[in-house]
């Protein structure tokens, strides 16, 4: 979709986005040099110029950024709102965003919690091949005894995705794992790859 431009300076999209990203713009204070990184003030200024691009696509109210080099931080910053500027929220009082707030990273936090659960393994503490009812009994329930996580972490547990389903559940672990417990699965062989979308995290 094209933006067009509006007589307050704003651009009309998804969002609205003022000419300058000054206002809207935060810096922790936790930024090293970057030459102290092997890097310069150009280099950094690149990856941030990358971000501002990003955001003045009017697709995201907050984008949010936090680059580490040799365990040390080069980047943590944001931009935008963290409420009052997205879509359907006109009339709601702007709030900027920062790098302290929180957001919600739906499936992008899969590949953070594999690598835990891959931590786990590597420390002897879970195994991979086990059944995830050995480790949560109340999984087993309708015939998801024999369901690895494994199959999990490749999206073939036979659990995909539920009918129906509030969207507000989502924020219940408690509610949506019974959901989990209470659902039978469509393969318990592994044969059947599904997007565990809304299933495969809260297992995990």
């Amino acid at each position: 979709m094209m933006a067009l431009p509006n007589p307050l300076g704003m651009i009309e999209n998804n969002i609205q986005v003022p000419k300058s990203l000054q206002d809207i713009t935060r810096i922790a204070d936790n930024e090293i040099n970057p030459e102290w990184l092997g890097l310069t003030e150009h280099d950094r200024d690149v990856i941030w110029k990358a971000v501002k691009d990003l955001y003045r696509t009017g697709a995201y109210p907050a984008l949010s950024i936090c680059i580490r080099r040799h365990g040390e931080i080069l980047l943590n910053r944001s931009i935008g709102h963290a409420k009052g500027n997205g879509p359907g929220e006109v009339g709601l009082e702007k709030v900027v965003a920062t790098p302290d707030t929180p957001f919600c990273l739906f499936s992008a936090s899969k590949a953070i919690t594999a690598m835990l659960i891959h931590l786990l393994e590597e420390r002897s503490q879970i195994n991979l091949m086990n059944p995830v009812s050995f480790y949560v009994p109340e999984f087993a329930a309708h015939g998801k005894k024999h369901i690895t996580v494994q199959q999990i972490l490749s999206h073939r547990a036979g659990i995909a995705s539920f009918k129906n389903i509030n969207p507000e559940v989502l924020f219940n672990h408690d509610e949506i794992m019974q959901l989990i417990y209470d659902a039978e699965p469509t393969d318990v062989h592994g044969r059947e790859l599904a997007y565990h979308a809304l299933t495969g995290g809260y297992v995990l």
